[in-house]
Protein backbone atom coordinates (compact mmCIF):
# COMPACT_ATOMS: atom_id res chain seq x y z
CA UNK A 1 0.00 0.00 0.00
CA UNK A 2 1.77 3.24 -1.12
CA UNK A 3 0.00 6.41 0.78
CA UNK A 4 0.59 9.98 1.64
CA UNK A 5 2.54 10.73 5.12
CA UNK A 6 0.61 9.77 8.13
CA UNK A 7 -2.28 7.76 6.19
CA UNK A 8 -0.21 4.57 6.98
CA UNK A 9 -2.06 4.78 10.50
CA UNK A 10 -5.50 4.45 9.31
CA UNK A 11 -4.37 1.79 6.73
CA UNK A 12 -3.01 -0.09 10.05
CA UNK A 13 -6.10 0.72 12.03
CA UNK A 14 -8.20 -1.24 9.37
CA UNK A 15 -5.59 -4.09 9.49
CA UNK A 16 -2.99 -3.25 7.01
CA UNK A 17 0.28 -4.73 8.09
CA UNK A 18 2.87 -1.82 9.06
CA UNK A 19 5.18 -4.11 6.78
CA UNK A 20 2.87 -3.19 3.31
CA UNK A 21 3.01 0.40 3.70
CA UNK A 22 4.85 2.86 2.38
CA UNK A 23 4.28 6.40 3.02
CA UNK A 24 5.28 9.47 0.98
CA UNK A 25 5.68 12.87 1.35
CA UNK A 26 4.98 14.85 -2.11
CA UNK A 27 7.44 14.15 -4.63
CA UNK A 28 8.95 11.16 -2.72
CA UNK A 29 9.38 8.38 -4.76
CA UNK A 30 9.48 4.31 -4.24
CA UNK A 31 9.36 1.35 -6.62
CA UNK A 32 6.58 -1.44 -6.39
CA UNK A 33 6.95 -4.70 -8.53
CA UNK A 34 8.95 -3.00 -11.42
CA UNK A 35 6.75 0.39 -11.39
CA UNK A 36 7.50 3.73 -10.16
CA UNK A 37 5.09 5.12 -8.21
CA UNK A 38 5.52 9.37 -7.18
CA UNK A 39 3.33 10.99 -4.97
CA UNK A 40 2.21 14.63 -6.48
CA UNK A 41 0.33 16.98 -4.34
CA UNK A 42 -3.06 18.29 -4.75
CA UNK A 43 -5.64 20.56 -3.18
CA UNK A 44 -7.83 19.11 -0.31
CA UNK A 45 -9.52 21.09 2.03
CA UNK A 46 -13.29 19.70 1.97
CA UNK A 47 -14.16 17.83 5.84
CA UNK A 48 -10.84 18.29 7.04
CA UNK A 49 -10.77 18.94 10.88
CA UNK A 50 -8.10 21.33 13.23
CA UNK A 51 -5.91 18.29 12.36
CA UNK A 52 -5.34 18.97 8.29
CA UNK A 53 -1.94 19.20 8.71
CA UNK A 54 -1.04 15.92 10.31
CA UNK A 55 -1.64 13.87 7.38
CA UNK A 56 -0.77 15.00 3.39
CA UNK A 57 -3.05 14.64 0.21
CA UNK A 58 -2.30 14.14 -3.27
CA UNK A 59 -2.26 11.77 -6.21
CA UNK A 60 0.41 9.50 -7.77
CA UNK A 61 2.68 9.08 -10.93
CA UNK A 62 2.56 5.88 -11.61
CA UNK A 63 5.34 4.62 -14.41
CA UNK A 64 6.35 1.42 -15.98
CA UNK A 65 7.75 -0.27 -19.32
CA UNK A 66 7.69 3.68 -20.66
CA UNK A 67 4.43 4.48 -19.77
CA UNK A 68 2.88 6.89 -17.32
CA UNK A 69 -0.45 6.93 -15.56
CA UNK A 70 -1.14 10.03 -13.20
CA UNK A 71 -3.84 9.39 -10.61
CA UNK A 72 -5.36 12.35 -9.42
CA UNK A 73 -6.38 11.50 -6.03
CA UNK A 74 -9.20 12.92 -3.91
CA UNK A 75 -9.28 16.42 -4.55
CA UNK A 76 -11.85 17.53 -2.60
CA UNK A 77 -12.74 21.26 -3.54
CA UNK A 78 -10.26 24.12 -4.67
CA UNK A 79 -10.59 27.33 -6.42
Amino acid sequence: FVCPLGVGQHLELWGVHPERIVELDWYGETTVKGARVTMTPSQHFSGRTLTRNKTLWGGFMVEVAGRRLWISGDGGDGP
